[in-house]
């Protein structure tokens, strides 16, 4: 279809869409390159619709799929009478793609093996087109599913590459779409560039010269940025805060007890920490499941054993026991429904650098919208550190700081030193080293004491000391007790609610 297409452009019947791509400023050899053509139909002998083709090719260049644009002017349909294909007997613009084919990036095959340089992302294919035209004849694509559609693959084939400039259409929609692939792709590694007509296309329609495309391009601006702002301009937030308290606090943590003692999880940094075999990281991965479980994006780390440890806690919780003691199809299931769940692991065990970690990070939030990240533990990003104090100091201003610029919750384990076993007491965060960039920096700090059935508590559970909380719906020093299923590895207000309480 692509070849017959193409021939049909420069055929008697073809002379209409040949007309217009003619009239919008399209060179012959730019059709020819790109394989533009014409899609014609026909009743009896008389043209009624007409299409320009144009093939979408993988990096081989194989045609994989082709987009059909509408060509505007008089429908030919109802000879401009009006009908229902038409607008007051003026053809729609329309976009269609072929069915049931795949389709990947407008320009995939001409993007530079040299991921070191930049990447042109134009609004639509016929951009693409008209920007080859006008000199940009390499690393210039765009998407094939609409301006806000991307899929991830294609995300994925731009990753590699250092920066990219968005040369969406100079409007409030192209604005729109170029932030939102800003978003996916990095806004630190992408510019705006407004050109001088509404997109590529019309810069080529009215004459535009490459020197003056260049120029727009190079007047491109970021899209980070940081501005200095009155007071005033923060009445309608204060005065939200005032009359909306309720919509404005933090993600439910799971537990209404836990809720109530830290207003929810909010953006900041959480630092978790307690006595050896106090239970941080089954505390902390079910604190992310239950996240997961109400649909926030959740990124989980384990540094210290492979991610199949934290996979086996996991699956302990969905099944609700011991996951060797059900059948095979029951913990198929169980694995099928945590795969359903935004929850991603990262597939690394061992020391990693913090400047490594904040990359995968900006990687997470970016492609997977993760909101809500765990980080265990410390130790494993400073280790072999000159200075082991310093260094996490500034891995704890770091990542407080992160936290706060991408709006999401980071909780970071952190393990104590041995002073609370010689005094024989609870833990606390001035027992951590680098405690005072702890307890300065960190928006919230939560303490696990292991209680063990007894007078207190008739069956396991934990002490969650909130030693530090910065949010104005919680409340510092607010000592909560939850109840451990050590088969289940979850924990819940009340022990009934667990697997075992409930059996």
């Amino acid at each position: 279809l692509v070849g017959e297409c193409e021939a049909d452009l420069w055929t008697p019947d073809g002379a209409g869409v040949l007309e217009y791509l003619h009239g919008r400023g399209f060179p012959d050899d730019a059709l020819r390159h790109w394989r533009i053509g014409a899609h014609i139909i026909k009743r009896g002998d008389k043209i009624v619709g007409q299409y320009v083709t144009i093939p979408v090719v993988d990096e081989n260049t194989k045609p994989v799929n082709i987009r059909f644009r509408s060509v505007p002017g008089p429908c030919l349909l109802c000879d401009a009478q009006g009908c229902r294909r038409c607008k007051d007997g003026q053809v729609r613009k329309v976009y269609l793609r072929s069915p049931g084919r795949p389709t990947t990036l407008y320009g995939i095959h001409q993007l530079d093996r040299d991921t070191g340089g930049e990447v042109i992302i134009a609004e639509g294919e016929l951009d693409v087109v008209a920007l080859w035209a006008l000199g940009f004849k390499r690393n210039v694509v765009s998407g094939t599913a609409g301006a806000g559609a991307w899929a991830d693959e294609w995300l994925d084939i731009l990753e590699p590459y250092k920066h990219f400039l968005l040369a969406y259409d100079s409007d409030d929609a192209g604005d729109k779409g170029a932030k939102g692939v800003a978003d996916k792709l990095g806004r630190d590694r992408c510019s705006r560039a407004k050109l001088p007509e509404l997109d590529a296309a019309d810069c080529l329609t009215k004459g535009i010269t490459e020197e003056q495309i260049r120029a727009a391009m190079d007047a491109a601006q970021p899209l980070i940025s940081a501005s200095l702002v009155r007071v005033t301009s923060f009445t309608e937030e204060l005065e939200q805060l005032i009359s909306r308290p309720d919509e404005l606090r933090g993600l439910t943590t799971g537990s209404a007890k836990l809720d109530e003692a830290v207003g929810g999880w909010r953006p900041g940094l959480v630092v978790v920490t307690g006595d050896t075999a106090a239970g941080k990281t089954s505390f902390a991965t079910w604190l992310g499941l239950e996240q997961a479980r109400h649909g926030v994006p959740v990124m989980l780390t384990s540094f210290e054993q492979r991610p199949v440890g934290t996979v086996q806690k996991l699956l302990r919780a969905e099944v609700g026991t011991d996951f060797t003691m059900v059948d095979m199809g029951e913990r198929a299931n169980a694995m099928r429904r945590l795969g359903e769940l935004p929850l991603f692991l990262l597939d690394h065990y061992g020391h990693l650098s913090s400047d490594d970690l904040r990359e995968v990070i900006s990687y997470a939030v970016r492609r997977r919208d993760v909101r809500w990240l765990l980080i265990d533990h410390l130790g494993f990003l400073v280790d072999g550190a000159e200075d082991e104090r310093r260094a996490i100091e500034k891995v704890v201003r770091e990542y407080a700081t992160l936290a706060i610029q991408l709006g999401i919750t980071i909780v970071m384990i952190c393990h104590p030193n041995n002073q609370p076993i010689a005094q024989q007491r609870r833990v606390k965060l001035g027992d951590l080293k680098g405690a005072s960039a702890i307890r300065q920096d960190a928006h919230m700090g939560l303490v696990l004491e292991r209680l063990l059935p007894g007078r207190a508590v008739q069956h396991p559970a934990a002490a969650i000391h909130v030693d530090k909380c910065r949010s104005e719906f919680g409340l510092q020093g607010s000592r909560v007790t939850l109840y451990y299923d050590p088969e289940a590895c979850v924990y819940a207000d009340e022990w009934s609610q667990t697997p075992q309480g409930a059996a």
